[in-house]
């Protein structure tokens, strides 16, 4: 299981903080605009988009390169568990039959 994730967002915030700072410190010095509190308020909602937007998912692979994610949201410990099982099986049957079953 794993974090599937849009780490643009995630840079645009870090991008839009790390230019903010220097840009409030300067309008707080000098008071001309509100570019700095406008890039920290942009970097903050960026970056609570890229914590909104990530889901919990488990990938599965087949042997045709196809990666398929399953989002596991609200799901508990033991459903995950034992979807896991299932699929192991599946995959050991499959392989039983293909190499035995002639």
């Amino acid at each position: 299981m794993h974090y599937k994730t849009k780490p643009l967002f995630l840079i645009l915030g870090i991008i839009f903080l790390v230019a903010g700072i220097p840009l409030l410190i300067y309008e707080l010095e000098y008071g001309h605009s509100n570019f700095g509190a406008l890039s920290l308020f942009i970097g903050v909602v960026f970056i609570v988009i890229y914590f909104a937007t990530r889901k919990h998912v488990i990938t599965i692979s087949s042997d045709r390169g196809k990666d398929l994610d399953v989002e596991m949201k609200g799901t508990s410990k033991e459903r995950i568990d034992e979807f896991l099982t299932k699929i192991q099986e599946a995959k050991q049957t499959k392989l039983m039959n293909t190499f035995f079953v002639r």
